[in-house]
């Protein structure tokens, strides 16, 4: 076992574990009483929160849980854990913020590392709760957590809300969801439909006799980890993820030349940067679907304005794919040796022949962040000119991006490829 997942389990110790809980244990009244577990994961945020405002509305006790998975931290077979410690960060501010926000509302977030479905069936047995709200996920691992909770018997009482379209309304249904983008685009746009956004959440319920547990360090959970540079651009939270949504709709107007702007591959405006607050759920894409049409409302519509919206469905289109096609959706793999060979070793360290490649994995390694059309040439270069197969930089990516989603990640990295979807061979960059 790693260094770091010991002071990972020896944080989940001290962080108070089952000791809270034990404080709080119902009495034969509140047993009486609906409690439930409110499990947060990539739906870090208030506002537009099915979840949370249902849990509320329907005057369940709730006990709000976050659960660090260990195995994010654990090293892969290649030497680096899927997490790394720039993400790691983003995300123990947007859980800390979160906590902030929660309990003012008399809810008491409770964290935990260690592995999700064992944490909260603990939690929810010690508490009396056989009720867990959550945001589903259709990713193997998050899937394999429901799937286990519920072979636990627990209900789970599930939502939907990080598409911009909801499942339910895709057209004319994800199993029929097609292999390429356009014709999904094209159903869409023919039957357009975006939810309204969740009221605010009110919690009326009783309260807790336990208080939030303190949120670590990325530091102290990654102790061996050591940045090479700074990322100073982002900041987790949903407090911050809104006021880059204001400054880029309202107080600059850059939206309005977004299409123009977004292959830039340097700077803060060149693009909207919301993909990390999107990635952890601080930012509704509903909310900024919304703001958008309230900005064309006032400013005028556009080409660019449009071309956001473009970009959620790209987004959602790579959710509804791994919804559609489960387990395989990660199976869409060439034959691969059990280690990299040299060339991707030298393409990570921004080692290789071609100079625009080292400086895009540069920018990567040394800031957590790569632009859109850096990662595309990145990508293109390591699969087509190296020819080294696409799960390794997919995994690279994913230890690095602050803003790492696994659905646009995996999605993007086999698009390149020219396996799972939109396939087409030889999609190459031309660096």
């Amino acid at each position: 076992m790693s260094t770091a997942i010991c002071l990972a389990k020896e944080m989940g110790k001290k962080l108070g574990r089952s000791k809270i809980l034990q404080r709080a244990l119902p009495t034969k009244q509140e047993r009486i009483m609906k409690t439930a577990i409110l499990w947060f994961r990539n739906d870090l945020r208030m506002h537009d929160n099915e979840a949370l405002t249902q849990a509320c509305a329907e005057g369940w006790k709730i006990l709000p849980v976050y659960i660090l998975p260990e195995r994010e931290l654990q090293a892969g077979p290649w030497g680096f854990s899927k997490m790394g410690i720039r993400r790691l960060r983003f995300v123990l501010e947007s859980v800390k913020e979160l906590s902030l926000n929660l309990e003012k509302m008399g809810l008491p977030l409770q964290f935990r590392i260690g592995d999700p479905a064992n944490e909260l069936a603990q939690m929810a047995n010690e508490i009396g709760a056989r009720h867990i709200f959550l945001h589903a996920e259709a990713a193997t691992e998050e899937a394999e957590d429901e799937r286990r909770l519920e072979e636990k018997g627990f209900s789970l009482k599930r939502f939907y809300g990080q598409s911009l379209i909801h499942p339910e309304d895709v057209v004319p249904g994800i199993s029929q969801l097609p292999r390429h983008f356009t014709p999904f685009r094209q159903k869409m746009e023919a039957h357009w439909k975006v939810r309204d956004l969740q009221a605010t959440p009110v919690y009326s319920g009783p309260a807790w006799e336990i208080s939030p547990s303190p949120i670590p360090k990325a530091e102290e959970l990654l102790p061996d980890q050591k940045e090479m540079g700074h990322n100073s651009f982002y900041t987790g939270g949903e407090q911050v993820a809104l006021q880059r949504l204001a400054y880029y709709f309202e107080e600059s107007g850059r939206v309005s030349n977004y299409k123009e702007t977004r292959n830039g591959l340097l700077g803060s405006d060149y693009s909207s940067r919301f993909s990390a607050w999107l990635a952890v759920g601080a930012l509704s894409p509903r909310l900024i679907y919304h703001r958008l049409k309230a900005y064309e409302a006032q400013n005028g519509a556009n080409e660019s304005t449009y071309w956001l919206v473009f970009e959620l469905l790209w987004r959602d289109f790579f959710r509804f794919s791994a919804i559609k096609a489960g387990k395989a959706f990660f199976r869409m793999q060439r034959n691969e040796p059990a280690a990299p060979p040299n060339p991707f070793w030298t393409w990570t360290e921004g080692n290789t022949a071609h100079p625009f490649a080292n400086a895009c994995m540069k920018e990567l390694t040394h800031t957590g962040y790569l632009s859109n059309r850096g990662r595309q040439n990145a990508a293109s270069y390591l699969i087509h000119d190296l020819s080294v197969a696409w799960t390794y930089g997919a995994a690279f990516f994913e230890h690095h991006l602050i803003d790492y989603d696994v659905y646009s990640n995996y999605g993007n990295w086999m698009y390149l490829a020219g396996v799972g979807a939109d396939p087409r061979k030889d999609r190459r960059f031309n660096l």
